[in-house]
């Protein structure tokens, strides 16, 4: 389950907007900053992994020990209701 995509990305100093880099000045000393990913944007990744996880690590997934559909939806965002049992 480490693999599921953050709602974190590291953005380096160069590739961070005027605006961040003034939101963000520490950002300057560490060469970049954690920038949230917004739910919505967040959700379609997640979903992208998932479709394109294979079939086996989906199932190891849905086998774990006291696993519930209705929590993984909420913690990741991946509906995964209509997966094979």
């Amino acid at each position: 389950m480490d693999c599921v995509p953050s709602n974190l990305v590291w953005v380096e100093f160069a590739q961070m907007t005027d605006e961040e880099k003034e939101s963000y000045p520490a950002a300057k000393a560490t060469g970049g900053y954690l920038r949230k990913i917004p739910d919505d944007e967040l959700a379609v990744i997640r979903n992208d992994w998932w479709v394109r996880l294979s079939p086996g690590a989906k199932d190891e997934i849905l086998k774990l020990p006291n696993f519930d559909k209705e929590i993984f939806k909420e913690i990741t965002m991946i509906d995964v209701s209509n997966a094979a049992e």
